[in-house]
């Protein structure tokens, strides 16, 4: 329950952003599963390759994913890059990142 958010006078349901949110929700839920699965396994494989690079290399796919949801797109690609770098740290048996580094980081937090 301390997870729902209540709705003030200001605010309005919006379906079709919600979808995206849910969209993205979803990518995220995928590469954190791929990631665990190939930390654990030390390998790599094409699903969690692409699933990685769908974040960390900028593309209009993700960027339109972003704007629909109502996201800064830098802003999620560095919180997610973070999360899974995290992952594979604490999922590692020598405590190396297998991520390849970011392209570009983020100097100010967005105003989101």
């Amino acid at each position: 329950m301390e997870n729902l958010k209540i709705l003030s006078e200001g605010d309005t349901k919006d379906p079709v952003r919600n979808l995206w949110r849910n969209v993205l929700i979803v990518a995220i839920e995928d590469l954190i599963k791929l990631t665990t699965i190939t930390v654990k396994f030390n390998t790599v494989n094409k699903k969690q390759k692409e699933a990685l690079e769908y974040f960390s290399i900028p593309n209009e796919d993700f960027d339109e994913v972003c704007q629909l949801a109502g996201f800064d797109v830098e802003y999620v690609r560095g919180k997610v890059l973070k999360a899974i770098k995290k992952l594979q740290i604490k999922e590692s048996e020598y405590g190396k990142s297998y991520m390849p580094e970011m392209q570009r980081e983020r100097i100010q937090p967005s105003s989101y």
